[in-house]
């Protein structure tokens, strides 16, 4: 049975929580296709979305979501997209995938260079671990206590 043939589905939602399902929705569509070109959004997430904020209207909430005539499409109010509430989130967002992503990086790149990248691959699930931990360990914190201060690149 595909998604299609499995029927609609029917929920509930106080006011508040619509409002907030939207505000979560937004943000979902900025780390998902925010950094995409337009040809490039996944087009199931822009319907998703779009949809959703069609329903605003329907439920009193045009407070959140305007449409824009000329795009033939709805688009978040600026009160909550530029906010300081929604800044914070994304700025949260990227602040750790940051330090996740380059501590990740590092880690890796410091294995290899170790071991070798041949050696890598015949490491079991628990010997990678083991080496990786030490290493972690040690750019975690490095980087809680000066941040990219100590960073710099090799000539």
């Amino acid at each position: 049975m595909n998604d299609d043939e499995k029927g609609d589905i029917t929920l509930e939602f106080t006011n508040q929580q619509f409002a907030d399902l939207v505000r979560c929705v937004y943000l979902a569509h900025w780390m998902i296709n925010g950094i995409r070109p337009e040809d490039d959004k996944i087009k199931r997430y822009e319907d998703l979305e779009q949809y959703l904020y069609a329903l605003c209207s329907k439920f009193g909430h045009t407070d959140l979501i305007e449409f824009v005539k000329s795009q033939n499409k709805f688009f978040f109010k600026d009160e909550f997209s530029e906010s300081n509430e929604a800044d914070g989130y994304r700025r949260e967002y990227d602040d750790e995938m940051f330090w996740t992503e380059l501590i990740q990086r590092l880690t890796t790149r410091d294995i290899i260079e170790q071991n070798g990248l041949e050696s890598i691959a015949t490491l079991s699930s628990r010997e990678e671990v083991e080496k990786r931990q030490p290493l972690l360990r040690r750019y975690i914190d490095e980087f809680e206590q000066n941040g990219v201060q100590n960073l710099t690149l090799k000539e």
